[in-house]
């Protein structure tokens, strides 16, 4: 082993310190701030990987680097430069070499701080690595103010390279150019706002902003302004020289999106990209939720081949090579893509054919009806118009479940697409989540819909090719259109101009019968068409049907999602290995072993709970659906009571054979107790004793049995691939005790819109009811807390991204990781139920009371993260426990603690939760944040009883499934809420639809019979 020198260990120590100030500084900047200017910095890691290609670049094509002139023209804290002085460093470059290299280098920034942070660090730098002590006067010439733009400054210029630094400096250009420039849409929206007045602000400077850049800018003003853009533009066409080398850190949608195409046009003909790296969003190599591509391109030529990696940061070493002969198309944009060679061959032939835009009987629109604009037009009562948004649409046919609403006559009567609206045709939703498998449904819309700007639609006329409405209602609801579609999406909108540039094999008599069989299929609903469809569109297409299936079958999805699951929890397991467990092929213990890979008992277990989790969804076999055994007293109990019925419906024969029910009838009881559940209401709270008829309301509608673990779990509003681990009684507290999700994601999402708290500590997490609301609403754990070990394996296979820690809170390492954890990631949140039995203002300074400890630590790890924001969940008795001191002290410590605090009881029922639960939720905002707490309560949305999620809209699908491990999960979806907790929808989805739930009568025919 060599010994590692006294500079070995510096160098070690100053990298470890660049890595930690700068990204101390980053998450000490103001949210706000940050998203005003687009200041993100980019990991060492990613950082080290573009700086060493690039200097191997440099090599490869014999250059002599001292002599080249290097720019970071948004340089932040410096971590591309620290890492191109890194990729040097390995060089046998002489000392003298090595001074000519730092002379050449020049960096801009308009943030001070960071441009005194870089200074400090450089100095360090060089003298660590290259024994080279700089004075103050480098800087002078060498660290200049922001370029372009100061989007900082009260008067917004243009700001000339001339202005910053010297003529002799920029009058050859810049040899090397490397930066992550910010990523700001220049665009005020008010809810991104605290003021009205803030907003207008920065409202003025944008458009001063737009008149420089249709001024100054060729190729970067098309779509939204957005800082990156005009930034690309001005590097390659100003900063650089005409032999130029530039390494840019870029969002992905410079690849792909309709507002890049000249930009993107102008860096593949008039310049030479040499590579890309792909970086999936939430990556975690910027803070931000972002998908990010790298990009080195050479000035001087034009793009011939591109080395592209679709996924860097799971597969580093896979490189395809693209040829621009194949990327550039007009009707595409030029947009990039990687494809594989067999893949090639079906662009290539589905090219061969002429696209919507380019056929005068097929019209091409979006719906008629704006939403916001038209809100007025928008009726509760019967008019001869049904609204359709795009919750509406479906595979094929419209979505029957979602409430009916009408358009006044006056709006048909006055717009211009009237004629479109009393007939027939096809559409789809506007947005769609880019994470869908399945991107493109088309609906057969009939005479009469006035379609929602949410949705695109086609109308067809009579044509010579004899080309119908049904026709294309197939062909665009193949795999082979959402296949060609996905290529160039890089968001969440179906746009027309995607959609007019789908082939249409016009000409194949294979067309026509696609319209016959779609007809045939809205009216019998009869699958295997479906498939007949597919294998006509194909022939239509002249491809073969396999290969493409194969590429987007579910099948394929599934071991992705798989891998990239396994992967947060071990990353040293490969596709191969993960595929090989995920088909029995391979034990993940011996997949562990054979790698000599070493994990905590968490981890392990969760890795083992993934696998299982996987296992039965590959399978298609419903997760957790196991129910609890009864004694034959039990089921003579339950057997008479009726739905919404109790104990009082039990015959005295059966009272009597029972010591508790006697009692019960004789000195009264709850009327919940013996309860069976209502399908024409929500459920009463589903509490940890559901496993017992007489501890509540738990026996099923219809079934003589209590829920199963998956019905219970329903109800507190768990998906339905959320996966629970343990024995019974653990499953029992895991789901009895948690916070119905979506009643969590509510909250979450009023304090991500108001205050833009993005990361949480979560406490007494529990299974992660709470965890998993947060989570959708887009605020992260960064880190979360339980003592009960079944419970974290439960959120760490649903959740493997997160940092679980196991451990009992009282201790003081486990409170030190906690905090520590929080402090690191920049937490903004804490949350989390502490028992408070014992708390009082008193007792809590009182070190001997034990009954205090809990909430003691709750409040200690406050007290040291010092957050935003915190939401304190606990059980309705806090209210009333020693009449209502508990609860008063509880407000009063954390005003003390210097925070702005409010509790409120919340009926879960309210909030679009099928269960009547009630929740004390105290939320505290810090005094230095100018948000009150009653900002960040939801307003519920089905108070009204009519609109209230009932349990028939929760669990009757599953009614005629079996309660044992290996049941089928059924398909059917035939509520909003089911579309949501299998995913067919979002939960943003979900609350938009119940809020119109008031006046809907609903249409599906409910049964109530015992």
């Amino acid at each position: 082993m060599e010994n590692i020198t006294k500079q070995d260990t510096d160098k070690i120590a100053i990298w470890k310190k660049i890595a930690n100030i700068g990204h101390e500084y980053e998450i000490s900047i103001n949210q706000l701030e940050r998203k005003q200017t687009g200041f993100y910095l980019t990991s060492l890691s990613l950082t080290d990987v573009m700086m060493r290609e690039l200097v191997a670049q440099l090599l490869a094509d014999g250059k002599t680097i001292p002599c080249l002139k290097f720019l970071e023209p948004c340089v932040g804290t410096g971590n591309f430069v620290f890492s191109y002085l890194k990729a040097i460093s390995d060089l046998d470059l002489s000392q003298e070499e090595i001074v000519a290299i730092i002379k050449n280098i020049y960096v801009a920034d308009i943030n001070r701080t960071a441009l005194d942070i870089y200074k400090n660090l450089f100095v360090e730098f060089v003298k660590v690595y290259f024994d080279i002590t700089l004075d103050k006067a480098y800087f002078e010439t060498h660290v200049g103010k922001g370029l372009l733009i100061d989007i900082t400054s009260e008067q917004i210029s243009y700001v000339d390279i001339s202005k910053v630094f010297p003529k002799s400096v920029i009058e050859t250009g810049f040899d090397i150019i490397a930066t992550n420039p910010p990523y700001k849409n220049l665009k005020a929206e008010r809810q991104h706002y605290t003021s009205n007045e803030i907003c207008a602000i920065d409202k003025q400077k944008y458009n001063a902003i737009s008149k420089i850049a249709n001024k100054h800018f060729t190729y970067s003003t098309d779509g939204i302004l957005n800082l990156y853009k005009l930034f690309v533009e001005e590097i390659v066409d100003y900063f650089a020289n005409s032999q130029s080398y530039i390494s840019l850190l870029l969002p992905s949608s410079i690849l792909s999106d309709k507002s890049c195409a000249k930009l993107r046009t102008h860096l593949l003909i008039d310049n030479n990209i040499l590579s890309i790296k792909s970086i999936k969003e939430g990556a975690g190599l910027i803070d931000a939720q972002q998908a990010l591509c790298s990009i080195l391109l050479k000035k001087g030529s034009k793009t011939d081949r591109i080395n592209i990696n679709t996924d860097f940061v799971n597969n580093p070493s896979q490189i395809d090579t693209i040829y621009a002969k194949d990327i550039i198309n007009k009707n595409t944009d030029n947009a990039i893509f990687s494809l594989k060679t067999n893949e090639y061959v079906w662009l290539h032939q589905l090219r061969q054919f002429p696209i919507v835009k380019e056929l005068d009987f097929i019209d091409n629109l979006r719906g008629e009806l704006d939403l916001t604009a038209n809100k007025q037009a928008i009726v509760s009562y019967n008019t001869d118009f049904t609204l359709l948004r795009g919750r509406n649409i479906d595979y094929y046919q419209i979505n029957q479940t979602v409430p009916n609403e009408y358009v006044a006559e006056m709006f048909v009567k006055e717009t211009r697409k009237r004629h479109y609206i009393m007939n027939e045709r096809i559409a789809c939703q506007q947005v769609v989540n880019m994470g869908k498998a399945r991107r493109i449904t088309f609906a057969y819309i009939p005479a009469n819909c006035v379609l929602g700007n949410s949705c695109n639609f086609i109308s067809v006329k009579k044509n010579s090719l004899g080309i119908d409405l049904y026709s294309i209602l197939g062909l665009f609801n193949t795999s082979i259109i959402n296949w060609y579609f996905k290529l160039t999406s890089s968001n969440n909108h179906v746009n027309n101009y995607e959609i007019d540039c789908f082939p249409i094999p016009i000409h194949s008599p294979h067309l026509k019968k696609i319209g016959l069989l779609c007809k045939e299929y809205l009216t019998s609903g009869k699958a295997h068409l479906i498939d007949e469809i597919e294998n006509l569109a194909y022939k239509a297409f002249g491809i073969q049907p396999l290969q493409i299936k194969e590429t987007n079958s579910p099948k394929s999805i599934l071991e992705r999602h798989f891998y990239e699951q396994l992967h947060l929890i071990s990353p040293e397991l490969s596709l191969e290995t993960t595929t090989a467990i995920l088909n029995g092929e391979l034990l993940p213990e011996i997949a562990l072993m054979q790698a000599n890979i070493n994990l905590d008992e968490i981890s392990h277990k969760a890795l083992i709970g993934i696998t299982n989790k996987f296992t039965l969804l590959k399978q298609n076999l419903a997760l957790n659906h196991t129910t609890f055994k009864l004694s034959d007293l039990d089921m003579e109990m339950i057997t008479p009571i009726p739905q919404g019925g109790s104990w009082k419906d039990i015959p005295e024969e059966i009272v009597n054979k029972s010591k508790r029910l006697k009692r019960i009838t004789q000195t009264g009881g709850r009327t919940t107790l013996y309860g069976r559940i209502d399908y024409k209401k929500p459920s009463y709270t589903i509490t940890t004793y559901f496993n017992r008829p007489g501890n509540g309301t738990y026996v099923h509608p219809i079934h003589n049995r209590v829920l199963s673990v998956r019905e219970a779990a329903r109800f507190q509003c768990f998906k339905d691939d959320y996966y629970f681990y343990g024995n019974k009684t653990q499953l029992l507290n895991q789901i009895g005790n948690a916070v119905p999700t979506i009643l969590a994601y509510q909250i979450a999402k009023q304090i991500n819109t108001i205050t833009g708290c993005n990361k949480s500590v979560d406490l007494f997490c529990g299974a992660g009811g709470m965890t998993a609301g947060f989570k959708a609403a887009g605020i992260h754990s960064v880190i979360s807390n339980d003592i009960e070990p079944s419970a974290c394996i439960t959120l760490k296979i649903n959740n493997p991204e997160i940092n679980v820690l196991c451990g009992d809170i009282t201790k003081s390492e486990t409170k030190q990781l906690i905090v520590d954890a929080a402090l690191a990631s920049g937490a903004d949140i804490i949350c989390g139920g502490p028992p408070c039995q014992g708390f009082s203002l008193a007792g809590f300074r009182d070190e001997n009371d034990p009954r205090n400890q809990l909430f003691k630590d709750f409040v200690s790890i406050v007290n040291a993260v010092n957050p935003k924001a915190i939401v304190f969940e606990n059980v309705e008795g806090l209210l009333s426990f020693q009449n209502g001191k508990v609860y008063r002290d509880i407000l009063e410590l954390f005003t003390e603690l210097g925070y702005c605090t409010e509790g409120r009881t919340l009926m879960a029922n309210h909030y679009g939760v099928p269960q009547r639960r009630k929740r004390v939720i105290i939320i505290c905002t810090r005094n230095d944040l100018q948000v009150k707490p009653h900002e960040l309560f939801p307003n519920p949305i089905t108070e009204a009883p009519e609109s209230q999620i009932t349990a028939f809209e929760t669990i009757s699908d599953l009614e005629n499934v079996p309660c044992e491990d290996f049941a089928s999960a059924p398909n059917i979806a035939i509520s909003p809420l089911l579309k949501l907790l299998k995913g067919y929808i979002t939960y943003e989805d979900y609350i938009e639809i119940i809020q119109t739930r008031k006046n809907y009568e609903k249409t599906v025919q409910l049964s109530f019979a015992i």
